[in-house]
């Protein structure tokens, strides 16, 4: 049995869930690295933003 590998590779639920994912990855990775960085521009203070960090961990 031969799999229809190319109708399912360009699909259009394939194609909406690996944007999806790349798009959510995509975000965590913003946050985790820049969210300390955002927390304390707009005024939490450095040991509250540490301790929610660490939260993520």
């Amino acid at each position: 049995m031969k799999v229809p590998w190319k109708s399912i590779l360009t699909s259009l639920p394939v194609a909406s869930v690996c944007l999806c994912y790349t798009v959510s990855q995509w975000v965590r990775d913003l946050l985790l690295t820049n969210g300390l960085l955002y927390l304390s521009t707009v005024g939490f203070n450095v040991a509250e933003v540490s301790s929610c960090e660490s939260m993520l961990f």
